[in-house]
């Protein structure tokens, strides 16, 4: 069976999703850091490190296991964990606020 593109797709949409989880960080805790101060870096060091692996597994997973993309539950929930910061760091500047 020929995956086709489909592996790529789904490896550029992980590398997107990375990138947006970096900047949207970065852009948070610019706008976040008058108000919760260290927390807000706190959680931009969390959020980075945790979606360049995404970024970096992901293309590792496509180009060594020839377009095979499986995840396994650790990249989602890396994802998942940052999003959650990020979410976490606007509601604590609204209540501080």
């Amino acid at each position: 069976m020929d995956p086709g593109m489909a592996p790529e797709r789904t490896a550029l949409a992980w590398q997107r999703t990375a990138l947006s989880i970096i900047f949207g960080s970065l852009l948070l805790a610019r706008l976040t850091v008058r108000e919760i101060g260290f927390l807000a870096i706190i959680a931009v060091g969390i959020s980075i490190p945790l979606a360049l692996w995404v970024y970096a597994e992901s293309r590792r997973r496509y180009q060594f296991e020839l377009g095979s993309i499986v995840t396994g539950g650790r990249t989602t929930a890396a994802i998942a964990i940052a999003t959650v910061l990020g979410g976490l760091t606007e509601l604590t500047s609204l209540l501080r606020s």
